[in-house]
């Protein structure tokens, strides 16, 4: 019956696959932009000639694509530009120099093949002054009407250089500014990427943009992880076929998750059901903290030194910070599996598990150690075709873990041993219970927590509560103590302590545990455990990551020791891991039994093949090897793999041998398997794995991929052009844009939009927030600019988010800026003005040019308003004048506004100057006592703009003599005055 279900959808698929996915042709929407693109070219041409004259010096701002570089300076010729040669070298940073002695500029460009040896006079001619350049395969010869001296500097036509250097340049003669475009690779490209890199983690640019609220949804799209299996086998002479299904998607304003396998023997043999609830802000049920609420199939609550149990039905809640790690003890790693695949976990490079031929449709690595400091944690799944996948998990503890002043809390009850949906549970007699389980941690905020723990299982056929009570202390910023009481109803105390901390490159941990403090149980066990986890380096250049643990076990039944080395070696294209776990049992009779069991694995990357050989070897004095295993897969371009594996039993004798082949699209995956066995023969399987995404109305396509979906965040963004400026997206008169980037700046993604304009930025973090903007150089027309600056979106696993992203066309407004004086019109240089909107916010700030030209881009369409920085009047010595209003049109335009501003206008003459401060307070100071010692005389206050002090004074009048004689009158008085040049203004802003 399975059997037949799984043909199904896999004959559904196909039909799906294999159908025309191409949308019809939008030549209509594409024309109207390209009359609009035709209309704009129209209104730019002859710029250069427009507004510089010939010869006119002109400062040009270069980019390297979108990387500042600096100023080059040029010269308008012929309708366009001629570079100084050498600002131009110098920019590029190209290893060319001047030879003085032979005359030359040499060196070489882009790469040292590349010979450059230009003789500025070797190649004059009588039938003309051509220049000879000599590349490392050809010669240039550069016309006369090519270059030019100019007080003894060569300028070479910008479509020379751009030839000769294989550079592309992209002016825009509005703001002097030209972009260089290398058509291939470009040295100081790749040194200013290096220089400008991020790394990626948690220290990445925070997002800037204004947040969208993204809410739980009634039933959002399905997403949903498919793969299929069917497997012959000589020996049982029968085909079985198997699928795993991983779901999620949000139903009644819950996130759903969703996981079944199936084979068709037994038919649906596992399965997990999981609803739950999320909220950053704690805003779940109202104002009451909580961040996180679920039921269902859930995990139970960890106590402190406590061990984690499997999922079961149940509910869970908590309060803790969603992008925060409370539990720096231990990690719980688990995660969805198909049947029959193998597992590893590695930490800091180091094999610390495994689990082999999973059966149980999830792997898990629980209560695994968290050493202090790195703990990057990396999860390698083997598919039994040759498939790999790979799952990165990274935690740090250090102080800060204790260092926030809050507190967390946690509860979880759930049923043992059962799940929601009645599969893959316990099959024992014995009826468990229920299990409730709490933990609350107090943070004090000087490195010190206290914990505080309830565990009670209940209601079956074992009865048993504990309580626990912990405090945990951040020392000197090098490691962390804790140490933790329990008490249960059986009277018993037990006790537990640990210690982590870093010293000389080395991860330590050590800790004490006793179950019963009472001196006179029975049953009294004492655990030691002793941990180092970090790097060894025989020399400078090879580190090897290494883990040693001994443990101790003490009890009335005897006791044992364990010890256990993992040791990892990468180097290059190599890498090395051993692990060696011995243990030495004693019993209570004084027996002593031992084991040694070991393991060695090597693999080699050699580009597009990758080879791995594993060796097993027995407790006797290291002399046996238990087993042999080896692979070696290839990959041909992106698209097929092929490889060999096989294996054999030292023990039994019996081997294993398969061909693996692979076959991979960017919707679905391939794989088989041709192998044979000693013991059962030959078998055959294939497999095959995709992942659909759906879409809602507004977008009617379901998206499909190769690579798994479920557990992670998508967002489907559509970029339109709108032609009524009102933000939604009509059908009847709005434009989807194709290849246009959309960036999701914090997860380093982008995606170019398809044919409809929506561009999938597929498996983004959960609960990660980040900027959404377009790459303005993607948009088809330089006039069409984003409606909105950008948004920021959090996301959220299992959930197919959208977003309509408006463009919409801009204009250009400029314009000179200049000043009425006694010879004329004079350009305002570096004048600051601001673009309004109707609301009086500034949009847009520019600064006037050498020759008093502004110019503002990308404005939307609407009413603006043209205003000047007051400080600007004063330092330009300008009339006011009242901000302008501009209108914007809805189509693309150049619009010309031209300022002219009037000097201001001074009374010009001579005060009674009696003191000049550099201090308005003393200046009114003094004037004061001179009014008390002449009280019948007025004293002014007024700034001196030339001197920039402050003048006190009694009069002004035209005429020096005049002021002088009434400066006799107040020298009389033994009051200084002296006739001062002065000037004040009339009365005009």
């Amino acid at each position: 019956m399975l059997s037949n279900s799984l043909r199904g959808l896999f004959f559904i698929f196909c039909l799906s696959y294999l159908s025309d996915s191409n949308a019809q042709d939008s030549e209509q929407n594409a024309n109207s932009l390209d009359a609009l693109a035709s209309e704009f070219s129209n209104m730019n041409e002859n710029l250069v000639a427009g507004r510089f004259a010939e010869g006119d010096e002109l400062v040009i701002s270069a980019t390297l694509t979108n990387i500042q570089l600096g100023t080059i300076i040029g010269v308008a010729k012929n309708e366009s530009v001629m570079f100084d040669f050498e600002d131009y070298i110098k920019v590029l940073d190209f290893s060319i120099s001047y030879d003085p002695i032979n005359t030359s500029y040499i060196g070489w460009f882009i790469s040292e093949d590349k010979s450059f040896n230009l003789n500025i006079f070797a190649g004059q001619t009588d039938s003309g002054n051509n220049l000879s350049l000599k590349l490392s395969e050809s010669e240039v010869l550069i016309s006369e009407n090519e270059y030019e001296f100019i007080d003894d500097r060569l300028y070479i036509a910008e479509e020379v250089l751009s030839s000769i250097f294989e550079l592309n340049h992209n002016f825009n003669f509005q703001r002097l500014a030209v972009r260089i475009v290398p058509k291939g690779s470009f040295p100081l490209l790749d040194k200013l990427k290096r220089e400008n890199a991020r790394v990626y983690g948690s220290g990445s640019r925070t997002p800037v943009m204004t947040n969208l609220p993204r809410y739980y949804e009634v039933l959002s799209p399905q997403i949903i992880d498919i793969q299929t299996f069917s497997t012959y086998r000589e020996s049982t002479d029968k085909i079985q076929t198997s699928a795993s299904i991983q779901g999620a998607r949000d139903i009644a304003l819950l996130h759903t998750q969703l996981s079944l396998t199936a084979n068709s023997e037994s038919g649906l043999n596992t399965g997990r059901l999981n609803f739950s609830r999320e909220s950053l802000d704690g805003q779940i049920l109202g104002d009451t903290g909580i961040t996180r609420f679920e039921f269902g199939d859930v995990r139970n609550v960890r106590q402190a030194q406590g061990t984690s149990l499997s999922e079961a039905i149940g509910v869970k809640i908590g309060n803790t910070n969603l992008n925060r790690n409370y539990d720096n003890e231990r990690i719980n790693i688990d995660g969805d599996v198909p049947d029959s695949w193998d597992v590893e976990l590695y930490r800091n490079g180091v094999l610390v598990s495994q689990q082999l031929n999973v059966q149980s449709g999830r792997y898990e690595f629980l209560d695994t150690p968290l050493l202090y400091g790195r703990n990057d944690f990396e999860i390698i799944l083997y598919g039994p075709q040759g498939q790999i996948r790979t799952r990165t998990i990274n935690r740090f503890v250090d102080e800060s873990i204790n260092s926030e002043k809050n507190m967390t809390y946690e509860a979880s009850i759930t049923k043992a041993g059962r799940s929601l949906l009645g599969l893959n549970e316990s099959n024992t007699q014995t009826d468990l219970g229920y299990n409730l389980s709490s933990r609350a941690s107090i943070f004090s905020g000087n490195g010190s927590s206290l914990n505080v723990g309830l565990q009670s299982q209940f209601g079956g056929d074992i009865d048993n509560s504990s309580m626990t009570l912990g405090a945990s202390k951040s020392f000197f910023n090098r490691g962390v103590i804790d140490a933790n009481l329990s008490y249960n109803n059986s009277n018993q105390i037990g006790f537990s302590s640990g210690l982590r901390f870093s010293a000389l490159g080395q991860a330590i941990s050590a800790g004490y545990g006793e179950n019963d403090l009472n001196a006179e149980s029975i049953d009294r066990r004492r655990s030691y455990r002793l941990t180092f986890d970090g790097n060894i380096s025989p020399f400078d250049s090879l580190r090897l990551p290494m883990s040693n643990e001994f443990q101790w076990l003490e009890s009335s039944s005897g006791n044992e020791f364990q010890y256990s080395n993992s040791l990892g070696l990468r180097f290059g294209r190599f890498s090395l891991f051993n692990n060696i776990d011995y243990t030495e049992v004693r019993n209570a009779n004084g027996n002593t039994f031992n084991e040694l069991n070991g393991g060695l694995n090597v693999q080699a990357n050699f580009g597009t093949v990758f080879g791995r050989l594993g060796v097993s070897y027995s407790p006797d004095a290291l002399k046996t090897i238990t087993s042999l295993r080896g692979s070696l897969n290839f990959n041909f371009g992106n698209n097929y793999r092929f490889g060999i594996d096989s294996a054999k039993d030292m023990i039994s004798g019996n081997t294993f041998s398969s061909l693996i082949f692979g076959y991979s699209l960017p919707n679905i995956r391939f794989s088989g398997r041709l192998g044979h066995s000693s013991s059962t023969g030959f078998d055959l399987g294939l497999n095959a794995s995709f992942s659909l995404s759906g879409h809602d109305a507004k977008y009617p396509h379901i998206e499909q991929s190769a690579l798994s979906s479920s557990s992670s965040g998508h967002l489907a963004v559509r970029v339109f052009f709108d032609k009524n400026l009102d933000g939604i997206f009509d059908e009847e008169e709005d434009t989807v844009l194709p290849n246009v980037e959309v960036q999701a700046v914090q997860f380093f993604r982008k995606e170019k939009t398809n044919f409809e304009g929506v561009a999938l930025l597929q498996r983004l973090p959960s609960q990660r927030t980040s900027d959404i903007i377009l790459n303005r150089d993607s948009l088809p027309e330089s006039f069409l600019v984003p409606f909105i600056e950008g948004v920021s979106i959090t996301a959220r696993a299992g959930l197919v988010d959208f977003l309509d992203y408006p463009v919409v066309i801009s204009s250009e407004i400029e314009g000179l800026l200049e000043a009425d004086t006694e010879t004329g019109l004079a350009p305002l240089v570096r004048m600051r003005i601001n673009l309004l909107n109707t609301k009086g916010e500034v949009v847009a700030q520019t600064l006037s040019e050498f020759d008093g030209y502004y110019i503002f881009a990308g404005v939307l369409p609407g009413k603006y308003t043209l205003q000047i920085e007051e400080e600007d009047y004063e330092l330009f010595d300008l009339k006011a004048i009242e901000p302008i209003e501009i209108l914007s049109p809805d189509i693309p335009d150049i619009l010309t506004q031209d300022i002219k501003f009037e000097k201001r206008e001074y009374y010009k003459g001579y005060i009674s100057g009696h003191g000049r401060f550099n201090n308005k307070a003393l200046a009114l100071l003094y004037a004061d006592k001179l009014k008390t010692k002449l009280p019948n005389t007025s004293f002014y206050v007024e700034k001196h703009n030339e001197s920039g002090g402050f003048y006190v004074f009694s009069s002004f009048h035209p005429q020096k003599q005049t002021i002088e004689d009434e400066c006799s009158y107040f020298e009389s008085n033994q009051v200084s005055c002296i006739a001062t040049i002065f000037k004040f203004k009339k009365n005009n802003r």
